[in-house]
């Protein structure tokens, strides 16, 4: 295979695709799968945090209006969140927290902007045409900003978690500061991905 800035010879063939287009539909793929599998554990995750921090889940009661109102895929991830919670003994014995409070909101953003990747990188793998590279940009960067607030409002439900319950776990809490990047760090990151497009 031989590109050039416009097109793509592959086996003596034109394909018509840029090579950008190619390393976007490449990337897209990768993250494709990639959240695919973060999407499923996510929400499993945050319910366990919410009962070691005893928080107060009354925000997951939303319903969908069936009106077109509602965002479905916050309601959806409320909804998976009272079922994982159902029954259980250690929810509802602390008042808000708001890294709880917001988990529907983030959640439903980084699973509306997952779909959004795998439908664009079906788009940019069957168009072959120029140009999907810089609308597939534009998914990414919301890819990478539903990211940050997933990062985020994940670290500080586990940071409360830690300055709550597990303060004497040395071990626990050095685990946190070298494996699990803080919201200045994740912002520093979105930061220079965003310069580096400029």
């Amino acid at each position: 295979m031989e590109c050039s800035s416009s097109t793509c010879v592959f086996n003596n063939t034109s394909c018509g695709v840029s090579q950008g287009d190619l390393s976007v539909s490449g990337i897209s793929d990768i993250l494709d799968h990639r959240t695919s599998a973060l999407s499923v554990i996510i929400d499993a995750i945050a319910a366990l945090s919410c009962e070691a921090l005893g928080a107060d889940v009354s925000t997951f009661n939303l319903n969908d209006s069936g009106d077109g109102s509602s965002d479905k895929d916050v309601v959806s991830v409320a909804s998976d969140l009272k079922i994982l919670l159902n029954g259980s003994k250690f929810v509802n014995r602390e008042s808000d927290e708001p890294s709880v409070t917001n988990i529907p909101v983030v959640h439903g953003r980084f699973v509306e902007f997952c779909t959004r990747v795998q439908l664009n990188s079906a788009i940019v793998s069957n168009s072959g045409s120029n140009g999907t590279a810089s609308t597939m940009c534009t998914t990414l960067f919301s890819l990478a900003m539903a990211l940050k607030d997933l990062g985020n409002s994940s670290y500080n439900r586990v940071k409360r978690v830690v300055d709550s319950r597990i303060v004497g776990d040395d071990e626990f809490c050095t685990m946190l500061r070298k494996e699990c990047p803080p919201p200045d760090q994740l912002k520093g990151i979105l930061v220079s991905l965003v310069s580096a497009n400029s």
